[in-house]
């Protein structure tokens, strides 16, 4: 395997698509089988559990992917199914999972390798390797609509910060940029400007000047391109560096992101003037609680809390779901 094409082992992303499901499976029974004579820790219990699910899930995506009439069990062989098999990895974790943020990753220079392959073997022409990128990005754009009922509830599907890192400079000095970069970035032409996926271009000084100048002008012209500074993530994370969420750097497959986007401070404020106010007619402002302790704010008083900013409702009359939302109150600054 060559350096060109080195996924790490833990990224089932790109992994599925250069070892096929039914290796990825093997390999976990494989390691799950080595802890049964290890003493029952903390650790091992939580690696015995998690294999035990990665198993599971990758046995489903098998089967997923069995009902669109593709056996990904076995490795990609061209650069049609390489796409196709990272779709479907893809697909899979925003069917699973309610997380605010669902990153690619650093997909781009991992297809290339296959595209190159069939360009360079004449199984595939240029035109038809930008159709391939570029209906891969279709489906990126419309997969807020396949995302958990859990997550749409609350975001009703959009955003879902599709970010993939582009370019960046290799600790060898390298430029990691592809022809591939160039199909991403030239989608934003064919498909038309969009937020997702949040094209993100690792920016330094040492990238080739044709992808600068590139960069440059899709940016003009679209204003669809995040940049990042390489040379600062690089100096932190190496180069196998990937986008989680929008902006936050991490290792691919080896670090993982406690994202504190749901704790919600204005709704957490709401709550507390909730309870105040339903401590005047002894109510709890939640089922299962009770209520806060304390004297109720004046209606007198120029300060007046957001539950009780409408002068046509006393505290008693604020439901609390509605004390609680911050979309409900008109002296909230939240965005709804």
């Amino acid at each position: 395997m060559t350096r060109d094409l080195r996924p790490c082992p833990g990224s089932v992303i790109t992994g599925e698509a250069l070892y096929g499901v039914d290796r990825l499976i093997a390999e976990r029974r494989e390691r799950k089988a080595t802890l049964d004579g290890e003493l029952s820790s903390e650790d091992v219990i939580r690696d015995r559990e998690e294999l035990a699910e990665q198993i599971r899930a990758l046995g489903e995506l098998k089967t997923m992917a069995a009902g669109y009439g593709c056996d990904i069990s076995r490795p990609a062989t061209t650069g049609r199914e390489a796409i196709q098999w990272l779709y479907f990895a893809y697909l899979a974790a925003t069917k699973e999972q309610n997380g605010a943020a669902m990153s690619l990753g650093r997909t781009s220079t991992f297809v290339d390798a296959y595209l190159q392959r069939d360009l360079a073997e004449s199984t595939l022409t240029e035109s038809g390797a930008q159709e391939l990128i570029d209906d891969f990005v279709i489906k990126l754009r419309i997969i807020r609509f396949l995302r958990t009922p859990d997550y749409d509830e609350l975001f009703s599907g959009d955003p879902i910060w599709v970010t993939e890192a582009i370019g960046g400079i290799g600790t060898d000095g390298r430029p990691l940029v592809t022809r591939s970069s160039f199909r991403y970035l030239q989608t934003l032409y064919n498909l038309g400007p969009a937020p997702e996926p949040n094209l993100t271009v690792l920016w330094s000084p040492a990238l080739p000047e044709g992808f600068k100048r590139f960069c440059a002008q899709v940016s003009i012209d679209t204003s669809s391109i995040q940049y990042e500074s390489d040379d600062l993530i690089r100096a932190a994370y190496s180069d196998d560096t990937a986008i989680a969420c929008c902006v936050s750097a991490m290792r691919v497959g080896k670090d993982m992101q406690f994202f504190g986007a749901r704790a919600n401070l204005a709704k957490t404020l709401l709550y507390a003037i909730a309870a105040r106010c339903a401590a005047s007619t002894a109510t709890a402002p939640t089922p299962g609680t009770s209520a806060t302790a304390g004297r109720p704010p004046s209606t007198n008083s120029p300060r007046r809390s957001a539950a009780t900013n409408d002068s046509s409702r006393s505290p008693a009359a604020v439901s609390p779901s509605a004390a609680a939302n911050p979309c409900n109150n008109r002296t909230s600054s939240a965005r709804c």
